[in-house]
């Protein structure tokens, strides 16, 4: 399973607004929501792990996670044995060890697999495999503790709220009705310790007399915040169905950063970035992003250098392709400026392929992330073979450009002739690898959904 997904089940995000911050919520449920918030956490590093006996996803996942105010990241460390990803018929793949770190920050998701020479940039609530948590509010959910407080947005929905307030055994405990029709149909009840920072320690909801689940906290105190050393979320039947174990965890620290950024995901310069929200590629230079054109300059005038992961990865798809001599330091790089169409077409055409291929046959998430790998690996290999080849692209595209021959007609049906040939491994690449490999990724059920007549057709 390529995910981080397991995290949109056992831990919980910010609290939606249209949620919590209810004008009637008694002042013990909001000085426990203010004990986790971001200016009391301001920064933060913890280290955890989730037991799942869930029998679907059951075993045991391994996650690194810190904040910095709104910045958050959250890091994938995979199973016991380190595996973060496994082919269809259950192997490792090459990455499979490879951590999957995301980046929530001003709006945007970043996703990047370690030693990967792709990343992508998501809407920060756009749905994905990969959801980034704010730990900060491990626990706060008082329905279902394995979903995120925003999904509480349908539960909520045609129901009016009314809070009752009650003690046992020096605890504070919250009731939040649910009324419909003038009737309680469904109550959420948190648990609260006024003698460790107002922080809750249990929730439990019903809905029309059936427990539909409960979580047990267990606090620490840590850098004087106290937080969760455990958490325990329970079925209607009682029974224990995942927990989150906290390793290790450190609060405003001095050496903490103020803010997180791309570079705490450790991309290197040259690595690949799709934007999926507007469906254009950039290059990460170490810096910031930029159109490929530009990269492709920079590197030409040793401005911009490619990691060393990039460059193997370059190095690598060349060699595999038969078409290929071995790869040059400037095919490796790229290292040349934008200046033929062919080289647009690589860039944008394939991109607006695999864009049109991803919504006709609406593809997942993980589909999604896959499809734009298979594109940029296509493309570094077109545009590799086109650096060994551009200046004889450009001058063959030159509208001015005089034919090669001294007898015009014959000169241009052999400058054609010969534009088509050094064409023809680029289509090769196009028509064999790029396509096969889209196609591949789909189920059995969109294939079937492909193959069905559109009415009126």
């Amino acid at each position: 399973m390529d995910t981080l997904g397991i995290l949109a089940l056992v831990l919980l995000q910010i609290p939606n607004a249209a949620v919590r911050e209810n004008s009637k919520l008694p002042e013990s449920l909001r000085r426990a929501y203010a004990a986790r918030d971001p200016t009391v956490c301001f920064t933060g590093l913890v280290e955890w792990r989730v037991v799942d006996n869930r029998p679907r996803v059951a075993g045991t996942q391994y996650f690194r996670w810190r904040c910095a105010g709104e910045d958050l990241i959250s890091e994938f460390l995979g199973d016991e044995n380190g595996v973060t990803l496994l082919s269809e018929d259950g192997s490792v793949p090459v990455e499979g060890h490879r951590a999957v770190r995301a980046l929530q920050k001003d709006g945007e998701r970043w996703v990047y697999r370690d030693q990967s020479t792709t990343a992508a940039i998501q809407a920060q609530r756009a749905p994905s495999s990969y959801v980034v948590p704010d730990l900060r509010q491990i626990g706060l959910n008082p329905v279902i503790a394995e979903r995120p407080l925003y999904m509480l947005d349908q539960w909520w929905k045609g129901h009016t709220t009314e809070y009752e307030e009650t003690s046992e055994n020096g605890l504070i405990v919250v009731t939040e009705w649910l009324v419909r029709d003038g009737n309680r149909r469904g109550r959420c009840r948190t648990w609260i310790d006024p003698e460790r920072g107002w922080n809750v320690v249990r929730t439990q909801g019903e809905y029309d007399g059936k427990r539909a689940g409960t979580t047990n906290i267990d606090l620490s105190l840590v850098d004087n915040i106290w937080f969760p050393a455990r958490v325990t979320s329970l079925n209607s039947d009682g029974e224990a169905v995942h927990t989150i174990e906290v390793l290790h965890s450190e609060f405003n620290r001095p050496e903490h950063p103020t803010a997180l950024t791309v570079q705490h995901l450790g991309l290197e310069p040259g690595v690949s970035v799709m934007n999926e929200a507007i469906g254009l590629g950039f290059i990460w230079d170490g810096e910031e992003l930029l159109v490929p054109g530009e990269w492709l300059k920079r590197v030409a005038d040793g401005r911009a250098t490619p990691g060393p992961t990039v460059t193997r990865e370059y190095s690598r798809l060349l060699a595999r392709s038969s078409e290929f001599e071995a790869p040059t330091s400037s095919d490796v790089a790229i290292a040349s400026a934008p200046s033929t169409k062919v080289e647009a077409h690589i860039l944008s055409d394939w991109e607006q392929y695999t864009k049109s291929f991803i919504e006709l046959h609406k593809l997942s998430p993980d589909q999604t992330s896959r499809a734009w790998q298979i594109c940029r690996d296509c493309q570094s290999q077109a545009l590799g073979y086109l650096s060994r080849r551009r200046a004889e692209f450009a001058k063959l595209e030159r509208p001015d450009s005089q034919p090669t021959t001294s007898s015009a007609p014959t000169g241009v049906a052999k400058d054609a002739e010969r534009l088509e040939e050094l064409m023809a491994p680029i289509h090769a690449i196009f028509e064999s690898k790029l396509k096969p490999r889209l196609h591949s990724l789909l189920t059995r059920e969109q294939w079937k959904a492909a193959s069905q007549p559109t009415s009126g057709r």
